[in-house]
């Protein structure tokens, strides 16, 4: 059974077609990447399947239809994402800053836990502390760590709630080789707990040494679907990244030109 799937998703913003009639599929264990040269519209298209913007098509979580549903009812179904910048609670712990994700008491819970002292706990929270690695920083504060740590606790914190889904955006930006590898292992080790995960990153040694899979976009449209080994040879992928890269090179540092990276990292 699909863990997720969208059909026909379609965004406009004014006159402009972001996404155009993209389907998408997700399954347990296994991990999809989205990918594409900048403006390709892979965020937007996170954007439209957690519900952050308006977009035509259909979302389904397992057999339960979500189009209507808005973002947080989704999270709470299963479908959670992560953003592209780690903004945590600086002046909470690692373990707080998990908290806030995954335990949503009713007010009769919360004047319980208040009145005791005692913080609650949450499954959710120590399970993703191992898959990521933080247990030894789980009582550090947010403005404590580094940039590699605080994307490691932006995963963790999604991982909280013990989603289903996981829609991670960029979780490498800022990375160096190293903390990037090491964040693809813990992405595989995340799979193992039957989640399924779509991965959206302009880091094309982690995409293509840990995705199952791979979905290619471009102005929108899906160009290639297929094996990271498949899609590296991809003539439609090489046109639309090699397109972009010599667009890139003609742009000087002050035309303010990012690098999109290739196809062979």
């Amino acid at each position: 059974m699909n863990a997720l799937r969208a059909t026909g998703m379609t965004v406009r913003y004014g006159g402009v077609q972001a996404v155009a009639d993209v389907d998408l599929e997700l399954h347990p264990h296994k991990l999809v990447g989205l990918i594409g040269p900048n403006g390709a519209g892979k965020t937007s298209l996170i954007d439209a399947v957690t519900g952050f913007t308006s977009a035509s098509g259909r979302v389904f979580l397992g057999d339960r239809d979500i189009t209507r549903s808005r973002p947080d009812q989704r999270a709470r179904a299963g479908l959670m994402r992560t953003w592209q910048s780690a903004d945590l609670f600086e002046d909470l712990t690692v373990r707080e800053n998990l908290l806030v994700s995954a335990h949503h008491p009713s007010v009769w819970q919360a004047l319980v836990e208040f009145a005791s002292g005692r913080p609650p706990r949450h499954s959710g929270i120590d399970r993703a502390l191992e898959l990521m690695d933080l247990r030894d920083l789980a009582e550090r504060r947010a403005d404590e760590l580094t940039e590699g740590q605080r994307k490691l606790v932006a995963v963790a914190r999604s991982l909280a709630p013990v989603p289903s889904v996981l829609c991670l955006d960029e979780p490498a930006a800022g990375l160096d080789a190293v903390e990037s590898r090491e964040l693809g292992k813990r992405l595989r080790r995340v799979l193992d707990t039957g989640i399924a995960l779509l991965l959206i990153d302009h880091d094309m040694d982690l995409v293509m040494s840990v995705c199952d899979e791979l979905v290619v976009l471009d102005f929108g449209r899906v160009i290639a679907r297929g094996t990271p080994e498949a899609i590296r040879n991809d003539p439609d992928v090489l046109s639309a990244y090699l397109g972009a890269s010599s667009a890139a090179a003609t742009a000087t540092p002050q035309d303010g030109a990012e690098d999109d990276g290739g196809l062979n990292g």
